[in-house]
């Protein structure tokens, strides 16, 4: 009875730590099934085990999650960013330098060396390895002169680009300073001994024009040709360097290096060299170009061009004052920069396809082939030169103010008489002259490879709507009939206008090509008449060859060839009130001396065309400079035009020539 009290007393007691209301109690008391059995120690086992079983499956499933997440991240790294990390990885191994390539060479016609390259010793700062550029460049100040300049320099070009790319700290830097960089360079984080090519010109001041010069690439550049970002990288700006320019400058290489973790080069992985440039021919003659040069010596600004009238390659080319390029490639010297600029003849300007200038009486072959091609004229049409022309209250003057007389273009041509040309623009006007005037190569820019060149202007209607906002004047036709007024020139374009008229076919110069690729092809005919051309080289022959011609004394004197040629006296705006004949005008006022020629007569060889500023006479002056040019022509032309002539006479004339004219004055 006691043992039922006992086990009915403990049925009854709540366990240890619940939390029941009366009320619960009471209802689970109610509903609890009667038990009379008490808990053994093997059901307390149980019930550990079932706890236990729970924790571990609880701590399997979190580390086989902890593994899965493990196990796909290295998935992730392995397969799907593996190559990203692989690369960051190579990077810290391995280095990718780029190999500049060598800039092709440039020979005259007769392959003399022109422009060739010297090694260029220099020092570069990659800014990625270097880490603090400021710190490499005070190291290095202390191996080689380092300027305050030349480290603004580089800090200022480390912030602006790639820190990849090498910048350029020094060049032209002395063996003995290179091989201390080299041995002590792993001790100056980020700097690289590396040996380049720098531009060399062998005949400088007479192939300044010609030839340009290298510069640094312009931002354009850098944007499409990323190989120019190359430390030093040059290209051309002026000349030839700048017309043939992709074929110059060449293909940069590239070379792998494995580098340790200081960037100390261990070893060459690959290696692809640089492709050079392909080498250039001019068609220039360097004999003709330095003793044309010193033909021009005495006057203070000149220009001349030669051409082969059959090929158009263009044998020489001059503009004087001249320079020497070699100062001009980087890096320049600031005085001698600013010392160029002041010149007050200019030297650093290309007169003979910049320069232009009114073209004078050398233009009067344009107006007497537009009448002769339009009929207006003819051999046989007298005009009367009283010494001047009246044309609606206008008065326009010829140059001999006694007049000519009675004048047929034969005389015209030789006199260069103005009043014929006055009253043949009045007939055939002004658009039929400005269309001849461009079929002859007049207002024309050259695709030959010389970048740079002005236009000059021939005039009409439009232009002048277009240009001045004003209508075409009639008395401005008279004026362009005798190269004034709105017209102009350059040297360049009379020498192929001359060129052209003497072989009646669209003559195209040409200055160089790519060694190996010489192409030549016959000129198109300009479909001029052949009796219209006949005019025109008998006048051009009698301006020279005949008593009363306005240039007799640039016959060439030799028996069997004869020059063909017109001069030309271009007024200098300004000068008009002053004294046009006086010894009292000043340099600057004079008229410009103009000649243009070709020979020989029969069978042209040479085109010439000469202009010296301020000369005041076309024909005592620019009209013996282009005889003594043409005889230069001549003697050295390939096909022994002057073989006849006697051996002692042809060889004093080319010693004269050499060394120029002593007695000629400076204007």
């Amino acid at each position: 009875m006691k043992r039922k009290l006992f086990e009915h007393h403990l049925f009854l007691q709540p366990r240890k730590g619940a939390r029941q209301s009366r009320t619960q109690t009471r209802t689970h008391e109610a509903h609890r099934p009667l038990d009379m059995t008490a808990p053994t120690k093997r059901d307390g086992e149980q019930v550990q085990r079932n706890r236990f079983t729970r924790r571990t499956l609880l701590l399997g499933a979190s580390g086989m999650g902890l593994f899965g997440l493990l196990a796909s991240k290295l998935y992730n790294l392995q397969n799907i960013e593996g190559r990203k990390y692989k690369s960051l990885a190579e990077d810290n191994r391995i280095t990718t330098r780029f190999l500049p390539p060598v800039r092709g060479k440039i020979y005259d016609r007769n392959h003399m060396l022109i422009a060739t390259n010297a090694q260029n010793l220099r020092v570069l700062i990659i800014p990625e390895r270097a880490k603090n550029v400021a710190r490499s460049l005070s190291l290095l100040g202390q191996v080689i002169k380092i300027s305050d300049r030349q480290k603004r320099r580089v800090l200022k070009t480390a912030r602006r680009q790639n820190p990849q790319f090498p910048i350029l700290v020094a060049d032209n830097i002395l063996w003995g300073q290179f091989a201390r960089i080299n041995v002590l360079g792993e001790r100056i984080p980020g700097i690289i001994g590396d040996i380049s090519w720098k531009r060399r010109y062998e005949l400088g001041e007479e192939f300044a024009h010609i030839l340009g010069h290298l510069g640094q690439p312009s931002s354009f550049q850098l944007t499409s040709q990323p190989a120019l970002h190359l430390p030093g990288a040059l290209v051309g700006v002026a000349g030839v360097e700048q017309g043939f320019e992709s074929a110059l400058h060449g293909m940069p290489g590239r070379r792998e290096l494995e580098v340790n973790a200081r960037g100390q080069s261990q070893r060459v992985i690959s290696e692809t060299p640089a492709q050079s440039g392909k080498d250039i021919i001019l068609t220039i003659d360097h004999v003709l170009q330095q003793r044309i040069l010193k033909r021009l010596s005495p006057y203070r600004r000149a220009a001349v061009v030669a051409i082969e009238v059959n090929s158009g390659d263009i044998v020489a080319m001059c503009s004087t004052p001249s320079f020497d390029p070699n100062i001009l490639t980087p890096p320049i010297d600031k005085n001698e920069w600013k010392n160029l600029l002041k010149t007050r003849d200019q030297p650093l300007e290309d007169k003979a396809t910049r320069g232009q200038y009114p073209p004078g009486s050398t233009f009067k072959m344009v107006t007497a082939l537009a009448g002769l091609e339009a009929g207006i004229i003819t051999a046989r049409t007298r005009f009367k030169c009283p010494g001047y022309m009246q044309w609606h209250k206008q008065r326009y003057n010829c140059w001999k103010h006694s007049g000519h007389g009675s004048v047929q273009l034969h005389k015209a041509l030789k006199q260069s008489c103005d009043v014929f040309f006055y009253e043949t623009a009045r007939k055939i006007g002004i658009h039929r002259l400005a269309a001849m005037a461009r079929k002859l190569g007049l207002g024309e820019v050259y695709d030959c490879g010389l970048p740079g060149q002005k236009p000059g202007i021939v005039p009409d209607p439009d232009w002048k709507q277009l240009e001045k906002r004003r209508i075409w004047f009639r008395g401005e036709t008279v004026l362009a009939a005798i190269g004034q007024g709105y017209v102009l020139a350059t040297p360049l374009q009379l020498a192929v206008m001359t060129a052209r008229l003497a072989t009646g076919r669209k003559i195209l110069p040409r200055i160089a090509y790519e060694k190996g690729k010489e192409l030549r092809t016959v000129a198109p005919l300009l479909g001029l008449s052949k009796k219209s051309l006949k005019l025109i080289h008998k006048g051009m022959s009698g301006v020279i060859n005949e008593q009363d011609g306005t240039a007799t004394g640039a016959a060439l004197g030799w028996p069997g060839l004869q020059m063909a040629g017109k001069t030309g006296t271009s007024q200098v705006r300004g000068n008009r009130w002053k004294n046009r004949h006086g010894k009292q005008l000043d340099w600057q006022y004079r008229d410009h001396a103009l000649f243009v020629a070709f020979a020989p007569v029969k069978n042209p060889r040479y085109a010439v065309s000469v202009i010296v500023e301020h000369g005041k006479s076309g024909g005592k002056v620019a009209g013996p400079v282009a005889r003594d040019i043409m005889k230069m022509l001549l003697i050295r032309d390939p096909a022994h035009q002057v073989s006849s002539i006697n051996s002692d006479h042809s060889s004093s004339i080319g010693s004269a020539l050499e060394t120029g004219t002593k007695n000629q004055k400076e204007l």
